[in-house]
Formats: C-alpha cells, structure tokens, sequence
C-alpha cells in the first residue's frame, strides 16, 4: 500500500509519501520520533515504482528527508 500521511510543524503542512502494507503501523512507529500528530489522508494499493514515481513527481515540494 501507498500511503499519504500529513503533519503540521512552524505553520507549514508536511506530507510524507510512503509504502507499507500495513499504513496504520507504519504511521504509529513514525509517530514515535514526530512531536507533532501524524494523520493518515490517503492509501492505495501500488508497488515501489509507483511509490518511486510519486516521488519523482513532487520532488520539488519536498522539504527535508521523508517529508
């Protein structure tokens, strides 16, 4: 699965693109090194290329490592 998952930090949104097969997991092991919530918007089935393609796509937005 692909997840999108949002936080907020410094008035900024932060989206982090990822995969797991499990979302919710992943997203609660994130959780443990992020001060502020992690919300799960969106998942879908998709393999790593699909994963690496929407990287690609939204490389210009990306901020700092993951995110």
């Amino acid at each position: 699965m692909i997840y999108f998952a949002e936080t907020h930090a410094d008035n900024m949104r932060l989206v982090k693109i990822g995969r797991s097969s499990v979302p919710q997991r992943r997203l609660r092991n994130l959780q443990t090194g992020c001060p502020t919530p992690i919300k799960l918007l969106f998942s879908k089935r998709g393999s790593a290329e699909d994963e690496a393609s929407l990287h690609r796509r939204f490389l210009k937005f990306r901020m700092n490592g993951e995110w």
